[in-house]
């Protein structure tokens, strides 16, 4: 009985997952949203603001 379960297992075509890069801030940066503005604090202590988070994002991956 347990040969023949073996030989009907058809095995399947696994793909690995997608894996999104996970986006974290370089040390000294702040990122906070105030009123549906993104606020970005860079290493000077100079406030940037955006209307969107992927352009604050954006912005800090340019600059660091």
């Amino acid at each position: 009985m347990g040969k023949i379960m073996i030989e009907d297992y058809s095995t399947k075509d696994m793909k690995a997952p997608i894996v999104k890069k996970e986006f974290t801030l370089p040390d000294g940066w702040t990122m906070v949203e105030k009123r549906g503005r993104w606020c970005v604090r860079d290493l000077n202590g100079k406030l940037h603001k955006f209307s969107s988070k992927n352009e604050a994002k954006k912005y800090i991956e340019e600059k660091s």
